[in-house]
């Protein structure tokens, strides 16, 4: 309801979904939750006016002068962001994994909410930090698509994922794909299996080349970028 009131009045949604104003306005700002049955009732109409995935497409390039970012989405809307990650669970309800690793950044806040919904523990890495027996690798970052590059490294705490440990591997965006092959590589030191990789959105030239080569690891993407 919140990403409807961006392009549409009350009003307008009064008519539209034949609820009154009051209801509509405390559906929005979270003051009322609809019962099942109102939900469902409300569902083929509400998909009608709005594709959720295609608004969050919209604000992670819009605002990067760009470079996809999500921080303009957290900031100022949240709710894109809750809806992804409910899409990213429905994904994972059969999948079995122990521990979810990220990175700081954008990909630890929605790796945090996955952790929270599903209860699976989570460990992010550090870029540029060393912890005591901790796990470390390079990581040759692009910070644009163009020229810019730097040189960091990712470390873990040691002890946290074990040989026992079925890892998701979960980041808001692949640019290059070079985060997701440094997680990847650090889950491998530990003796973890990788049963996947969740991401919000990639390039399709990236989600094609990181399939190729991580094999037989599964990875979904909420969004393709062109």
């Amino acid at each position: 309801m919140r990403m409807l009131r961006d392009h549409y009045t009350l009003r307008e949604l009064s008519s539209i979904l034949g609820i009154d104003i009051p209801t509509i306005s405390k559906y929005a700002n979270y003051q009322l939750v609809p019962s099942l049955k109102r939900i469902n009732q409300l569902m083929p109409k509400l998909i009608k006016l709005i594709d959720p995935l295609e608004e969050l497409k919209k604000a992670i390039t819009s605002r990067g002068k760009g470079v996809p970012d999500i921080n303009w989405v957290i900031g100022r809307k949240p709710y894109l962001l809750h809806y992804a990650v409910i899409q990213m669970v429905k994904k994972l309800i059969k999948r079995e994994f122990t521990k979810i690793l990220t990175i700081e950044g954008g990909g630890l806040v929605i790796a945090s909410t996955l952790s929270i919904i599903t209860g699976k523990g989570l460990v992010f890495g550090v870029r540029n930090a060393y912890f005591e027996n901790g796990i470390t690798e390079p990581y040759h970052a692009t910070i644009t698509k163009i020229t810019l590059r730097m040189r960091i490294f990712i470390s873990i705490p040691g002890g946290l994922i074990t040989s026992e440990d079925k890892v998701l591997i979960v980041d808001d965006i692949a640019w290059t794909g070079g985060t997701i092959r440094t997680l990847y590589s650090i889950a491998q030191k530990t003796g973890a299996r990788v049963e996947g990789v969740e991401l919000l959105a990639s390039y399709r030239e990236t989600l094609e080349k990181l399939r190729r080569e991580l094999g037989e690891v599964k990875i979904n993407s909420l969004i393709t970028l062109d």
